[in-house]
């Protein structure tokens, strides 16, 4: 009896080493903030008021360490110098809950990311007195409260990214107060209004991202951020943009204002770009010719897309000439007439679907058959779905040799 009530033990005791566990079945380690010496005890305990904050019992085997041993800087997303918690990086699916003003105690804090659809509420006021923090990192979080004011203290971030979070309110004017702010993308969010003119004062961003908003108007001072690289202010509702300033932007190399509500004709001030390598215009309401000035872009531009704008006139043919090859996006507009035969030299990438263009000329046509297949089988239907609407029928006889219609 004695041996047969010990077999049963024996098999999970060979179980439990098989996987290299040391510790009773039955047993459950719990760090205690009062022994371990890696960081002071009120931050060890911060992060175990995080850890409870997030649902941390139910998180599952990916994140070692919490509340599991007396190392703290060696648990999951967690880094230490000089004996203070440095860095906290937390992210999945698993991670559950508010938003705890527990993230403000970690006084030495320089980093900051959190992912997890499932996490919500504002951003607690505590964290806004992190006055060591760099970078801060929101991803998926669905924060129910405006930036506040508050975020001007955080006088050393370079990094502030809040991505899909539908962030409600506006950009508050304090953003400007983030001198050493080099890359700031606030994405896929629900903000309105304007962007307030004191974001021209952070001389040191590189990257600035709006994209995918409410956002209705950007100011001039856009002008002064000598330093932008990448601008992306797609997906908006800007009806205007000012193109002097854009255009004046000394290291510029992206412009992004795709998916707006922009009008006017082509921005002939962006040609002064001396930089830029790609200008995204497309799926607004621009009209008018494209102007052959385009060739005055500087050597560096690799793309310019006008496609799903209201150009219109004659492709013109300086534009088979540009130096650097770049690829040419004019699809759905209202662009008309004859392809100059010098297209058919192959030097720049032409895309012109959707128009009511042609070519007779044979290489012309092999060369933009290369590029989309059914270029010619695409042009002319957006006029004639126009014309229907108009009543004006008169365009036809440019394709079909015959104003009535069918």
């Amino acid at each position: 009896m004695t041996i047969c009530r010990a077999m049963p033990y024996l098999w999970r005791a060979k179980f439990v080493l098989g996987l290299t566990i040391f510790l009773p079945l039955n047993a459950s380690a719990q760090t205690d903030c009062a022994v371990q010496t890696e960081v002071p005890q009120s931050e060890c305990e911060t992060l175990l008021a995080i850890y409870h904050a997030f649902d941390g019992p139910n998180w599952g085997p990916f994140r070692p360490g919490w509340n599991q041993t007396n190392r703290p800087c060696l648990w999951s997303g967690v880094d230490c110098i000089s004996g203070q918690v440095s860095s906290l990086s937390l992210q999945g699916a698993d991670l559950v809950g508010t938003l705890p003003a527990a993230l403000g105690g970690l006084p030495a804090l320089r980093s900051l990311a959190l992912t997890g659809r499932r996490l919500q509420g504002a951003i607690p006021v505590e964290v806004y007195g992190l006055s060591q923090l760099t970078t801060l990192n929101l991803f998926d979080v669905q924060i129910s409260e405006p930036l506040s004011p508050e975020i001007g203290n955080l006088v050393q971030l370079e990094n502030l990214t809040i991505q899909g979070t539908d962030l409600p309110g506006s950009i508050p004017v304090e953003i400007g107060d983030l001198a050493q702010l080099e890359f700031l993308s606030i994405t896929g969010s629900e903000l309105t209004g304007s962007v307030p003119a004191e974001i021209g004062n952070l001389q040191n961003l590189r990257h600035l991202s709006l994209r995918d908003s409410r956002i209705s108007s950007v100011p001039l001072e856009l002008g002064n951020l000598s330093q932008i690289e990448a601008l992306y202010l797609n997906d908006s509702l800007l009806t205007s943009v000012p193109w002097a300033e854009l255009g004046s932007l000394p290291n510029l190399i992206l412009l992004e204002l795709a998916g707006n509500e922009i009008t006017g004709g082509f921005p002939m001030e962006l040609i002064q770009l001396p930089m830029v390598q790609v200008v995204d215009l497309s799926s607004n309401h621009l009209s008018g010719p494209v102007p052959a000035e385009v060739t005055n872009f500087n050597f560096t531009l690799q793309a310019l897309i006008l496609e799903d704008n209201d150009f219109s006139g004659s492709v013109p043919s300086e534009l088979a000439g540009m130096g650097a090859s770049p690829k040419l996006n004019f699809k759905n507009n209202k662009l008309s007439n004859e392809i100059p035969v010098a297209f058919g030299e192959g030097l720049v990438s032409l895309f012109i679907d959707g128009n009511c263009i042609s070519s007779s000329d044979p290489l012309v046509r092999a060369y933009l058959a290369g590029l989309s297949p059914g270029w010619e089988s695409s042009q002319c239907l957006q006029i004639f779905d126009d014309d229907f609407h108009t009543g004006d029928f008169s365009r036809w006889s440019a394709v079909m040799g015959d104003t009535s219609p069918p």
